[in-house]
């Protein structure tokens, strides 16, 4: 698991679309834990490209995953990311 957040980290360190592209493909892990951190990190990023991927309407998505989601789609704060909040 060390390894996932220190690439996602990295990801995010460097930015840009490929970055954020590699990160929003996370969001497909089994771990609940690397998917809210994914989420975490993508609002950082406040990368528009992301609103799709966190609007993710899946009702058995295990709550601090869609929390984080919704937080990350509050800091991009586009159009998109708005009307689903």
């Amino acid at each position: 698991m060390y390894e996932r957040y220190a690439v996602l980290f990295a990801f995010r360190n460097n930015g840009g679309d490929e970055a954020v592209a590699a990160i929003i493909d996370s969001l497909g892990s089994n771990s609940a834990l690397l998917r809210r951190e994914v989420a975490y990190v993508l609002g950082q990023l406040q990368n528009k490209a992301a609103s799709a991927a966190l609007s993710d309407k899946d009702v058995n998505e295990h709550p601090m995953v869609r929390h984080e989601a919704a937080e990350a789609l509050g800091s991009i704060a586009d159009d998109q990311s708005v009307s689903l909040l």
